[in-house]
């Protein structure tokens, strides 16, 4: 399944490339979440010092998740917290709502190896809090690899998703379980 899974990747990757020459938002949009621009959007001391990762996929999420970044900057000023989001639209309420809280703003890396490999060395996190719907089967199989804890709060699992889940149980399950914790929205997504 793995095979098949980062073949898809690629194969999504390759097809989209031609795409760049009508769209130029999907040049941009490879551009960032291929690391281009994460040396600017990272700053140097968060290599040396530990920081926490929140990741939400977009809008909706980012704003959901806010008031919790902002929180946790409270309680433990001198952690320093790196934020990213998937979407250009979610980039740009965390840039708008977060820029003064956290240390540094970037994209969520494609769910290729070498690109997580390459996020995780430049920010060197010591856990990653994903939001709500946020299940990446590289990410998270490097991240559990490397002893990386991944928590994922605020899950939901719409019935639509669940159909589709079901079709591969045994390797979706395989990929849940490297998470450390999961905090669901509702008795039913827990289920």
């Amino acid at each position: 399944m793995w095979w098949l899974y980062n073949s898809s990747l690629w194969l999504g990757l390759l097809l989209s490339l031609p795409l760049r020459k009508w769209q130029p938002k999907i040049q941009y949009y490879l551009y960032y979440r291929l690391g281009r621009t994460l040396k600017q959007d990272c700053p140097v001391y968060l290599k040396r010092k530990k920081c926490v990762w929140f990741q939400a996929l977009s809008v909706g999420e980012v704003l959901s998740v806010v008031p919790l970044v902002k929180g946790f900057c409270q309680h433990w000023p001198d952690v320093p917290i790196f934020f990213s989001a998937s979407t250009m639209t979610g980039h740009k309420i965390a840039i708008n709502q977060l820029k003064h809280t956290v240390a540094g703003i970037g994209y969520f890396p494609l769910d290729f190896p070498s690109n997580i490999n390459y996020y995780l060395k430049m920010i060197n996190p010591r856990v990653i809090i994903l939001i709500e719907t946020d299940i990446w089967p590289n990410f998270l199989k490097i991240t559990k690899e490397k002893e990386i804890p991944c928590l994922l709060l605020n899950a939901r699992m719409s019935e639509h998703s669940y159909r589709r889940y079901k079709l591969v149980k045994s390797w979706f399950s395989e990929i849940i379980n490297r998470l450390s914790f999961v905090g669901v929205q509702r008795q039913e997504d827990a289920e």
